[in-house]
């Protein structure tokens, strides 16, 4: 089962896909796929925050800040997962950092879709957060135009092969 739930920014998607998560789980096993490079003092809290909200939820975390877990452990394929965000793990694939500098990786989309896909054919339920970003500036980067474009074409691939989307 595949579930995507996309929206604006910071607008409550993330705990709404967790209480979503609850009701599909029953007694199975959850997991969290964390997608966030912690860079900084508000990156930290964010996780902080993220932690706390779900601390009553026995999700486990993994982190899957580049790619998405090997589904190595018999558990996993019964099991329920979170992806949050697909918005972030799709920035971390484009927008490579070295350390200094950041690298541009414009090809990210295709690859990652059939991740995504496939992960999800493969375990009883992947819950996916998105991001709706095509509300906001009328004009961008080359870059961002690709990443936006990007993220659109995975949501729009996910959407034909979801049980549901919100």
């Amino acid at each position: 089962m595949l579930i995507l739930i996309t929206g604006g920014c910071k607008n409550g998607k993330s705990d709404f896909a967790q209480k979503v998560c609850m009701e599909l789980a029953e007694k199975r096993k959850k997991y969290y796929l964390a997608t966030l490079h912690v860079r900084d003092a508000e990156d930290e809290k964010r996780v902080e925050s993220h932690l706390k909200s779900r601390a009553e939820m026995d999700f486990e975390t993994i982190e899957a800040t580049e790619k998405l877990p090997a589904l190595d452990k018999p558990v996993y394929l019964q099991s329920l997962f979170l992806l949050d965000s697909l918005t972030l793990l799709l920035a971390n694939r484009m927008f490579l950092f070295d350390g200094k500098n950041f690298c541009f990786e414009k090809d990210s989309a295709q690859e990652l879709c059939k991740e995504i896909i496939n992960f999800a054919s493969k375990v009883y339920c992947l819950v996916v957060v998105s991001d709706f970003i095509y509300s906001d500036c009328l004009s961008y980067t080359y870059e961002s135009e690709c990443y936006r474009s990007s993220l659109a074409f995975i949501e729009k691939e996910l959407v034909k092969v979801c049980n549901s989307y919100i």
